[in-house]
């Protein structure tokens, strides 16, 4: 089985600015960049580097699940200029991922599904260009392609404007517990929970 599931016959979607960002589906080989994005993130979150020797591999496996699809930017080839320079063209901008979730059968009713878009995060650099937005328009596309009922997130509050933008709207049918010592346990022992499942800043 792939490491990361296909859109199927859409492989990907433009955007930015005059199409300078491609955003296309994760394959093995992107392993890689997904680890350097990860990483990133994460230290720029806490603001230290961070060394975790198996980190890579629980990723991979993480990657590797049933119904996972992982979405990176990158520079359009034919448009790499002014909004990403020659050594950066071939490197990922940003990603994002979608998780599709099956509904549980039931008798005469079509069968459905949901998605859950998170881990969307694009590099300090590449901000304010439209790739955030691109990455968003080809996430809720292929969730629009495999037949889901909805897309749901759990945004950052600066992320908030770019998915209303993108059509996204409060989800009062839904309701959430935070479960006590949940999220991230530093060296020093503190728990840190996320505020949100993204790290966009304020892209259009």
């Amino acid at each position: 089985m792939p490491l990361l599931d296909d859109i199927g016959a859409s492989d990907g979607a433009s955007g930015g600015a005059d199409g300078a960002i491609r955003v296309r589906v994760a394959t093995d080989a992107d392993l890689p960049a997904i680890v350097e994005l990860r990483r990133s993130w994460t230290e720029e979150q806490l603001g230290r580097r961070c060394d975790d020797i198996g980190f890579e591999g629980r990723l991979g496996d993480w990657l590797g699940a049933e119904g996972r699809l992982m979405l990176l930017a990158e520079c359009s080839a034919e448009r790499a200029g002014a909004e990403c320079s020659a050594e950066r063209a071939s490197a990922a901008l940003g990603m994002v991922n979608l998780a599709v979730f099956e509904r549980m059968p039931s008798p005469e009713r079509a069968d459905s599904r949901w998605a859950y878009l998170a881990n969307a995060y694009v590099r300090p650099e590449h901000r304010d260009r439209g790739v955030g937005a691109a990455l968003v328009e080809a996430a809720v596309e292929a969730a629009r392609d495999r037949g889901c009922a909805r897309v749901v997130l759990s945004p950052s509050e600066r992320s908030v404007p770019l998915y209303q933008r993108a059509g996204f709207g409060p989800a009062t049918m839904l309701m959430a517990q935070t479960l006590q010592g949940a999220g991230h346990r530093s060296a020093a022992g503190e728990v840190a929970v996320r505020a949100g499942d993204d790290l966009l800043g304020t892209i259009e």
